[in-house]
């Protein structure tokens, strides 16, 4: 039986195709990908041999726009070129950025295009990035001078959820030098973008001048951090798996934390089973700096009920728990709901309201006619 997508020992882009072709399989309920192209040289390749070679999945191209350099449009064009050349439909998505990013261009650039591209994917879709091995090596570095734990230096994983499908990163092992060939080989034209040699930018700084002089030290060195960014990754799930065990004991059919129970905890356990209750929830994990102002208000008065948000999520203690939702969206004062019935249902997800009638009452009522809202301030009952 001929296989679509086997490949000559021979063949100088074997183990980027030979990546490729375990996806189908590893990923059955996939049937569309969607490859992230910027029109540069990595994603080029990408781009070229998942349409050459991905057979059992529908192949896109999707071009993020961020508005960022003069050029934006004619590198858009120049991505609807060579998508016509290979036959492939192209979306292009436009984006804007903060004004005044307060986490630095870079960042708020990646946030943008990840959030744009979570909105579009679809259960039975993938988004397919032609990261390497050379770019987990830089990521892995920018986190140790960062002081990031283990799982900074295990840079970026192979896959993750994104939107309702996943982020798949088929080539994290394949150093650079094998996807330069490949684009080679291809004969197609790709942009080079100045700003991957800004020395501006801390990637830039790490790529141009920190790995090399490393490699000059220690030879191999790439080969060696990339080595550490998967072992980390290793430890890293190991980790998460014990959280998990950890949080089944302690989470509530409700979906809320004992806070007792969780307390008992040693404080590095607490953090782990935090991230993972949360992550239950699908909900954002926090930053190192708002994760330990929720812990250290955890560990204060017990009787005091508790606010910590950060984006997308907020997390409050009530009555000996912890619950975490999406941001409440607080209505305007004069918003009121009237109660009148054995039970009203809360807006936004937040529950239901109902009468609990004492022993020997009658449970059909008479109801109260009364009025709900959220606090002002002042109010007395």
């Amino acid at each position: 039986m001929n296989n679509p997508y086997a490949t000559s020992r021979n063949d100088p882009d074997g183990p980027l195709v030979d990546a490729l072709a375990d996806l189908p399989r590893r990923y059955p309920q996939v049937t569309e990908a969607w490859v992230g192209f910027s029109g540069g040289p990595d994603s080029t390749v990408l781009l070229y041999l998942a349409k050459r070679h991905l057979e059992a999945w529908k192949v896109r191209a999707l071009h993020v726009d961020h508005g960022l350099h003069a050029k934006a449009e004619d590198w858009s064009a120049h991505c609807r070129r060579v998508c016509e050349k290979l036959d492939v439909s192209l979306t292009v998505l436009q984006v804007s950025l903060p004004a005044a990013p307060e986490d630095g261009l870079e960042a708020a650039a990646r946030e943008a295009r990840y959030s744009a591209i979570a909105e579009r994917l679809r259960p039975h879709q993938a988004f397919l990035t032609a990261h390497h091995r050379d770019d987990q090596v830089e990521t892995t570095l920018i986190q140790l001078l960062r002081g990031s734990g283990l799982r900074g230096l295990a840079g970026m994983p192979r896959e993750r959820p994104i939107g309702q499908g996943v982020l798949l990163r088929p080539w994290l092992a394949i150093p650079r030098a094998e996807l330069t060939r490949a684009l080679e080989s291809s004969g197609l034209p790709a942009i080079r973008d100045p700003m991957n040699h800004d020395p501006r930018f801390l990637r830039s700084r790490v790529r141009g001048e920190l790995l090399p002089l490393l490699d000059s030290v220690r030879p191999g060195a790439g080969e060696a951090i990339a080595r550490t960014a998967k072992l980390a990754g290793e430890s890293t799930a190991v980790i998460e798996w014990a959280a998990e065990r950890v949080l089944e004991d302690r989470i509530q059919p409700d979906g809320s934390l004992c806070l007792e129970e969780w307390r008992d905890l040693p404080l590095p356990v607490r953090a782990e089973v935090l991230r993972s209750w949360l992550s239950r929830l699908a909900l954002p994990v926090p930053q190192r700096r708002q994760l330990m102002e929720l812990l250290r208000q955890c560990d204060a008065d017990c009787d005091r009920e508790i606010l910590v948000a950060w984006p997308g999520s907020e997390v409050r203690r009530f009555q000996g728990r912890l619950y975490a939702t999406a941001p409440l969206r607080n209505p305007d004062a004069g918003s009121l709901l009237r109660w009148h019935g054995p039970a009203l249902e809360l807006p936004e997800g937040l529950g239901r309201l109902a009468w609990q009638p004492e022993s020997g009452r009658d449970p059909a009522g008479p109801w109260p006619d009364l009025q709900v809202g959220f606090r002002t301030g002042g109010e007395r009952i």
